[in-house]
C-alpha cells in the first residue's frame, strides 16, 4: 500500500519567506508520516501522523495516547532509552494494535506490537524498528514523497 508524505508544520510562518526560501522550506516540511491511531481492548486513541523513524528502537508514543486507551503510562513495564539528551524513561505495554488509515478510513492496515509510552515523545508516535520495520518491508521513494508498505505473505 502506498502513502504520500505529509506536511508536519503549519503554514503561518511562510508569509515572510522569499520564493527561493519557500522552495527550500517546502522540501523540509514533508515527512514520511502515516495517519494512524492506536487500539487496545476496543478503545481507540486520537488520530495523528506517525513518523517513520529508523532511529527509534520500537514503536513509541506520547503519554496522551496511553490515556486515550485507558492506560496509565507509568504502570507499563519500566524501561529506558539512551538518546542525545541522556537516559529517558519509557513504559512498555504488550499487544497494542496500530491502525494505519488511508483514503479517509476506507482502507486500513493493522498490526499488533509492543508499544513504549514516553513523555519525551510528546504528541507524536514514532514508528520504529521493532513492531513496524519488522512487520513491513518499507520502501521510501524520497523524490516522489511516497512511502510503500509491503506486508509479507503468511507462510
Amino acid at each position: 500500500m502506498k502513502f504520500n508524505y505529509q506536511k508536519t508544520r503549519g503554514d503561518e510562518e511562510l508569509a515572510e519567506l522569499t520564493a527561493e526560501e519557500l522552495r527550500e522550506h517546502d522540501k523540509k516540511i514533508y515527512k514520511p508520516s502515516l495517519l494512524l491511531c492506536l487500539r487496545q481492548k476496543g478503545r481507540l486513541s486520537r488520530k495523528c501522523y506517525g513518523l517513520i523513524d529508523t532511529g527509534a528502537d520500537m514503536v513509541t508514543a506520547g503519554y496522551k495516547f496511553a490515556y486515550d486507551l485507558g492506560l496509565d503510562p507509568l504502570s507499563g513495564k519500566e524501561d529506558s532509552i539512551q538518546g542525545a539528551w541522556g537516559i529517558i524513561p519509557q513504559y512498555i505495554y504488550e499487544d497494542v494494535e496500530v491502525v494505519i488509515i488511508k483514503d479517509a478510513g476506507l482502507k486500513t492496515l493493522t498490526f499488533n506490537t509492543r508499544i513504549a509510552f514516553c513523555e519525551a515523545v510528546g504528541d507524536r508516535v514514532l514508528l520504529g524498528r521493532e513492531g513496524f520495520f519488522d512487520t513491513f518491508k518499507v520502501v521510501i521513494h524520497e523524490r516522489r514523497r511516497e512511502v510503500e508498505l509491503i506486508k509479507p505473505r503468511s507462510r
